[in-house]
């Protein structure tokens, strides 16, 4: 009885740690999702945060504000973890740091936008050559048509 409890002891730690090891990469691998859902003007804020990495409380509070708006974006980004802050009792945010891998998101949204434009621009390559393919093969056609007309 002793030695089936020490197995099942075993395995519920097993467990435990592939479950803690499985949690730890969902959270490591929600940056790229973060990546592909951001719009051009937050990548842009994002990357604004990056540069002023060293005077970051004095650019956000400029930039917040100026436009009001950017409060809820950068709200979003601590949330993601991108950027640490806190909310003081009287309402001011203070911008501790941002996170290294702002730079990895910045970049990679880069290269997402970077392959879609090459697919579209294969895409318009391929349509072209099609259009010039059915254009070849009506000439072919009607010439031929016109040639063994003739015999």
């Amino acid at each position: 009885m002793a030695d089936k409890l020490d197995d099942i002891s075993k395995k519920l730690a097993e467990n435990t740690r592939a479950i803690n090891r499985l949690s730890t990469r969902v959270v490591d691998s929600a940056a790229p999702s973060f990546a592909d859902l951001l719009t051009e003007r937050e990548i842009g804020q994002l990357e604004q945060l990056i540069a002023h990495r060293g005077d970051l409380q004095a650019f956000a509070d400029g930039a917040v504000e100026r436009d009001p708006e950017l409060l809820g974006m950068y709200m979003q980004f601590a949330d993601a973890n991108i950027i640490d802050c806190q909310i003081m009792l009287g309402g001011q945010v203070v911008w501790n740091s941002v996170d290294p891998k702002a730079e990895w998101i910045v970049q990679r949204h880069r290269e997402l936008r970077r392959e879609a434009e090459d697919r579209e621009r294969e895409l318009r390559n391929q349509r072209i050559v099609g259009y010039v393919m059915s254009l070849v093969s009506a000439v072919v056609g009607v010439v031929l048509g016109w040639v063994l007309g003739r015999l």
